[in-house]
């Protein structure tokens, strides 16, 4: 589960092994979950304003995907 808090708290990963995680200090515009590289498992996109659109893979960490930040973005699967 992914929560955000804003920019009270930042934005929180929780599963059952680990509990509760700060991912990030500042509170994404907005997230998407996605399998952006076909591997089963599911990145998160999200947009932090000014900071740009950065994706989350787990067991990485952020990585900055484009430097400008889109008013909003969604998942479709064009090709197989």
């Amino acid at each position: 589960v992914m929560v955000n808090y804003g920019a009270a708290s930042g934005l929180w990963h929780y599963d059952l092994e680990e509990g509760w995680r700060q991912l990030k200090t500042a509170g994404p515009d907005w997230m998407l979950a996605l399998d952006m590289d076909k591997d089963g498992r599911e990145e998160l996109l999200s947009c932090f304003g000014a900071d740009g659109l950065h994706v989350y893979r787990e067991g990485t960490d952020w990585f900055l995907f484009h430097s400008v930040a889109p008013v909003a973005a969604i998942s479709i699967n064009l090709l197989d």
